[in-house]
């Protein structure tokens, strides 16, 4: 939206402006001519942090979300911008235009194809359909529309058969190339829907590239939909969207922490896994959409050769380990790297994670590990807890020899020390005791740190602790490792508490890791001021520290 708004400014007042952005899409300003580089010390140069008020009028006011930071600039500069398309402003390079589709890579020629984004992000669970209705469309026309399924690493993007898998293939680039290659685009209201408006279409194709959008009751209508697209919606077909878009944002409550699990935030009409807005909407309405596209005359189906070509792209795609496969982890410049250090959190505990971020990635560079921070859900059939889990077993089936999990809530708080002196030879995995009981032994190990030898024990015991999804405890996934570390006694051993300290309940002199295990919220905080602390003893940055202190 943005992109549309700094066209429309320099359309409307020409000459009059030189201006930069600073967003974290930083690839959908590639090639705008509407972009100078600009140096934000520069005392000529006015920043301008852009917002979206007019949103919160979108049901009541008549206006679509291209006017919203062109609303926003008007105010702030006092202008009169007008929206001179109907969409954002993305352009591609005359040399991207030349290379070929990914599509074609696979396939051995170029075929029509359309984008499919099946899933989305878990922050907005309420705009997902159901993995089996996409599935049904696409069964539908098998060997006539050949699909090509895309997804960010890290979101909700469940397989599809008979698709071209490019999930977790695309950058940002790379979809916008693909988008520019595609037929047409289904999707939900999601980011693809806007690169459909937005991106040109090839020569000698349609001038507006058909997309079907599974919308529901979320938004409102002329808020987010585009003339040329088929918006599947059912505001004012419930009472909960009868005047407008509900603007809800899940389906039901993840148990993060984060403030969408709110109640007021929350779906109230659900179906099943569906908002009933969604449940409403079915395959079959979907599959007509897209058949009027052909039907029409604008869209032809698949040749007989082309569909041959299609089935190839299929087959060559249908391996993928979007789910199984690290990603976006920072390697050291090394021929082989032999351990990694995760993190992850889910809401409040972002903030966390953002405090010991950078020094975690230093440390990391310093002794030649992989580090992976991920921030948000990488599953939902279970409470966030269970994340490490999925994750550790990812790094397993990846092949790093050592894994180490930190929970978000610690700190690496003597980074002279390597992280593989933790785990002395025996048994694969080792954690740190604490002394609230579990069962009949006196102390449990606690999750927030491990260590992970990666061996076929090691494997089985982290399958069998996934296999058991949620337990009725409320430590879950502490839980079922407690009950298996005793079945498994050659599995699991326990480290010093240096590896995993927390004041008042595992106390040690040097500890390497500090925790704040149990402290919830207050965790940020705390952690804050011993990084200020460490900062203000060992310099301004904690990873060059060398003095030591007690937990």
């Amino acid at each position: 939206m943005l992109t549309a708004a700094v066209r429309d400014l320099h359309e409307c007042y020409p000459n009059q402006f030189v201006t930069d952005v600073r967003t974290s899409c930083t690839e959908l300003w590639d090639y705008n001519p509407n972009i100078t580089p600009l140096d934000e010390n520069d005392p000529a140069s006015e920043i301008i942090d852009c917002d979206y008020p007019l949103i919160s009028r979108s049901n009541q006011a008549p206006y679509h979300c291209l006017h919203g930071f062109i609303d926003f600039l008007n105010d702030h500069l006092k202008l009169n911008i007008r929206p001179t398309a109907f969409k954002g402003d993305i352009h591609i390079s005359d040399l991207e235009k030349s290379w070929y589709s990914q599509v074609r890579e696979f396939a051995g020629e170029e075929i029509p194809f359309w984008i499919v984004v099946a899933g989305g992000k878990f922050d907005m669970t309420i705009k997902w359909w159901q993995t089996e209705r996409y599935q049904q469309v696409v069964d539908h026309f098998r060997g006539r529309i050949q699909f090509v399924q895309v997804g960010e690493r890290g979101h909700h993007h469940p397989k599809l058969n008979g698709v071209v898998d490019l999930r977790g293939k695309t950058d940002l680039r790379q979809l916008v190339r693909l988008v520019y290659h595609s037929q047409g685009v289904l999707c939900g209201v999601t980011g693809a829907m806007h690169l459909a408006a937005a991106v040109e279409v090839r020569d000698g194709k349609p001038p507006n590239r058909p997309c079907v959008v599974i919308a529901g009751g979320r938004e409102p209508v002329h808020w987010e939909a585009y003339p040329h697209h088929q918006f599947i919606h059912t505001v004012g077909q419930l009472p909960c969207c009868a005047l407008g878009g509900c603007w809800k944002a899940r389906t039901v409550a993840l148990g993060d922490g984060d403030e969408r699990d709110q109640s007021d935030r929350l779906c109230v009409d659900v179906v099943g896994k569906l908002p009933r807005c969604m449940d409403m909407i079915t395959s079959a309405d979907v599959i007509r959409q897209i058949e009027k596209y052909f039907d029409g005359g604008v869209l032809r189906y698949l040749s007989p050769k082309q569909a041959k070509a299609a089935a190839k792209a299929v087959s060559a795609t249908a391996t993928n380990s979007f789910y199984t496969e690290p990603v976006k982890i920072r390697r050291v410049e090394q021929s082989a790297i032999k351990a990694i250090l995760i993190q992850q959190a889910t809401g409040a505990y972002i903030q966390m994670l953002n405090l010991s971020g950078e020094q975690h990635n230093a440390y990391a560079a310093r002794h030649d590990l992989s580090f992976w921070a991920v921030r948000g859900s990488v599953q939902l059939d279970r409470p966030p807890v269970w994340d490490k889990v999925l994750l550790i077993h990812m790094m397993l089936a990846a092949g790093f020899e050592l894994v180490v999990w930190l929970d978000a809530d610690t700190l690496i708080v003597r980074p002279d020390v390597d992280l593989r002196r933790a785990l002395p030879d025996g048994p694969p995995i080792g954690m740190c005791r604490n002394p609230l009981p579990w069962g009949t032994q006196p102390w449990h190990y606690n999750a927030g740190v491990i260590f992970v030898r990666n061996t076929k024990a090691a494997r089985l015991f982290f399958d069998n602790v996934r296999n058991a999804g949620p337990v009725e405890h409320s430590w879950q996934e502490q839980a079922k490792m407690n009950e298996l570390s005793q079945q498994y006694p050659d599995v699991v051993q326990s480290v010093d508490n240096k590896w995993n300290c927390t004041r008042g309940v595992n106390p040690t002199r040097d500890p390497v890791i500090r925790a704040w295990h149990g402290k919830g919220r207050k965790a940020v905080g705390l952690m804050k001021a011993a990084w200020a602390a460490y900062q203000r003893k060992n310099g301004k940055m904690p990873v060059e520290a060398t003095r030591r202190t007690a937990c």
